[in-house]
């Protein structure tokens, strides 16, 4: 996470990195649950595809939304209570 909040801090600026982060974490963990769960969906291959992505993107959205929002906001609590993870 270090190195997302970095990368948002040098290409969108200080005034717009607390939120350009936690829409990035959002992204990351959706996108990296789906390309796992479509990884595992295919190599299992007992379930259509079209089932698979279904039931996949469900998973990658609800994951980047708890994941992403949740870890992003302790990242961030931690990050402007001085306190370095």
């Amino acid at each position: 996470m270090k190195f997302l909040w970095e990368m948002t801090g040098k290409i969108f600026g200080a005034e717009a990195q607390d939120g350009t982060f936690l829409s990035a974490n959002v992204l990351l963990w959706s996108v990296t649950t789906f390309i796992v769960g479509m990884f595992f969906c295919t190599a299992i291959g007992k379930i259509a595809l079209i089932d698979c992505i279904a039931n996949v993107m469900c998973v990658a959205i609800y994951a980047g939304v708890i994941g992403g929002v949740i870890g992003g906001f302790l990242f961030l609590i931690h990050r402007h209570n001085g306190k370095q993870l």
